[in-house]
C-alpha cells in the first residue's frame, strides 16, 4: 500500500481518483490547490503524487518540480486535459514519471501508481 497525494482543484476529479486509488488499496491525501499540494507533501512526504497541470496558486509543473527538487524519490503521475506534444514535453521536463491525458481510466491510474510504487521500493 501506497500513500498518494491527489492535486486536483476539481473537486469530482478528485473523488473519482481516490476512490479509484482507495478501492486498489492506497492511503490517499488530497489537496486542492498547488500550494496546498506542496505544503501536504512537505509535512508528509507521498509515496506517489498524482497532479492536475491547470491548479490555482502553483501550476503542477511547478508543484511537479519542486516536488523533484526536495522529494527526488517521490513518484508523480500529471493527469491533464493538456494533451499536446509540448505540455506533455513540459511535464516530463518538469520531473513526472508519467503523463496521463484526460479522459481516462481511473482504475488505469490507480494500476499504474500501484505499478511506480512497487519499482520505488525495489531500488530503495
Amino acid at each position: 500500500m501506497a500513500t498518494v497525494l491527489i492535486a486536483d482543484d476539481d473537486v469530482l476529479m478528485r473523488a473519482i481518483l481516490r476512490d479509484a486509488l482507495k478501492r486498489a488499496g492506497h492511503e490517499v491525501r488530497e489537496a486542492a490547490t498547488g500550494l496546498d499540494a506542496l505544503k501536504e507533501a512537505e509535512e508528509a512526504p507521498p509515496d506517489c503524487v498524482v497532479l492536475d497541470v491547470m491548479m490555482p496558486t502553483a501550476s503542477g509543473i511547478e508543484v511537479c518540480r519542486e516536488i523533484r527538487r526536495t522529494a527526488p524519490d517521490t513518484r508523480i503521475v500529471i493527469v491533464s486535459g493538456r494533451a499536446g506534444d509540448a505540455d506533455r514535453r513540459a511535464g516530463m521536463d518538469a520531473g513526472a514519471d508519467l503523463y496521463v491525458t484526460k479522459p481516462f481510466d481511473p482504475g488505469r491510474v490507480a494500476q499504474l501508481v500501484g505499478r511506480l510504487c512497487r519499482s520505488r521500493s525495489a531500488r530503495a
